[in-house]
């Protein structure tokens, strides 16, 4: 199975897209100030750390843990985070894709995407 590795078409390169943009996104939004602006009773940032990410306080784990399940792996704490783990799945998402097919390997994306979010959250709930 060759293709292009570059294809914006290609779905694991959608995959990485969609990480840059909503990390430029988040860029953007805290670079003009809309993170800090008020959003119901509290600000626009608490609305992202409160849905997107895993959190480490047990308390959070509970309170969202059904939609950071699918959002956490979008979110990075910094661009060097952001690249190495991009081109981890570049590299491996492609050789992954030839071997078994991009549906399969999207699926296992996600599928893992949630196993380890889980992993994540009973290690939080335990210690």
């Amino acid at each position: 199975m060759k293709g292009n590795h570059f294809a914006i078409k290609d779905k694991l390169n959608l995959l990485i897209i969609a990480h840059l943009l909503l990390y430029s996104v988040y860029l953007v939004l805290g670079w003009i100030g809309t993170l800090e602006a008020p959003f119901g009773e509290g600000k626009v940032d608490d609305l992202f750390r409160h849905f997107l990410p895993l959190s480490a306080n047990a308390d959070d784990v509970v309170s969202n843990w059904s939609t950071s399940l699918l959002t956490y792996q979008f979110i990075h704490s910094n661009l060097a985070e952001l690249l190495i783990s991009l081109s981890m799945l570049w590299f491996f998402g492609h050789i992954l894709k030839s071997r078994i097919g991009v549906a399969k390997m999207v699926l296992l994306y996600f599928v893992f995407t949630v196993i380890s979010a889980l992993m994540f959250n009973i290690a939080h709930l335990i210690f």
